[in-house]
């Protein structure tokens, strides 16, 4: 609830002020790589009882292309991340989540200058699909599956250091919320990214 919020404010902010500075506007593609840490969650479904699974670190990467009004951004982005099981129940698992993502994201950069900080909101939709499996302290082999689609959001912050007049690299850090899969009930799944890219003005 506190990104829905997060996103709705930020949007009108940048939709007036848009208003006044449409006419300096530009388009803008941009692409990072991200390293995320996942936060642990516990899931139930059809084929298990509840239990606890935690997650390896990940790299990921997204893409972006946006329209700057001189401050306020809006953007779409895409981003893909494969996230693989560290332990189910706290006995070692293996297997993978891919998780791929929609965004449509509100943005505002401060200043003029070379360095342009700034701060992001988002909401969007997130296809997951993944499969675990573990042995049991009984010996038995068990497996898990997650499967569906969710809605997401993010807040996040950072800096856009220009390197020429239209381009910059970026830097920074999210944080994204997802809801749970189809066929599956968890707990919210919280994720921190940090980001490092280029963005491209036109």
């Amino acid at each position: 609830m506190k990104i829905v919020v997060a996103a709705v404010v930020l949007t009108g902010i940048m939709m007036t002020a848009a208003n006044a500075d449409e006419a300096n506007g530009n388009a803008y593609i941009s692409g990072s790589m991200s390293y995320s840490m996942t936060d642990d969650l516990t899931y139930s479904n059809r084929r298990t009882l509840s239990r606890s699974a935690s997650f390896e670190d990940a790299i990921g990467g997204s893409a972006a292309i946006g329209y700057d009004f001189g401050g306020p951004r809006i953007e779409l982005q895409g981003s893909m991340n494969q996230i693989d099981f560290d332990k189910i129940s706290d006995v070692s698992a293996s297997g993978d989540i891919d998780v791929k993502s929609a965004f449509v994201n509100a943005a505002y950069d401060f200043g003029e200058g070379r360095v342009q900080p700034f701060i992001l909101a988002g909401l969007g939709v997130t296809d997951i699909d993944g499969n675990a499996s573990y042995t049991s302290n009984d010996g038995t082999v068990e497996s898990a599956s997650f499967d569906g689609t969710t809605v997401a959001g993010q807040v996040g912050l950072g800096a856009t250091i220009y390197v020429t007049d239209n381009v910059g690299l970026v830097g920074g850090y999210k944080w994204t919320h997802y809801l749970g899969a189809e066929e599956v009930t968890t707990d919210f799944v919280g994720q921190h990214n940090f980001e490092i890219g280029l963005r491209v003005n036109f």
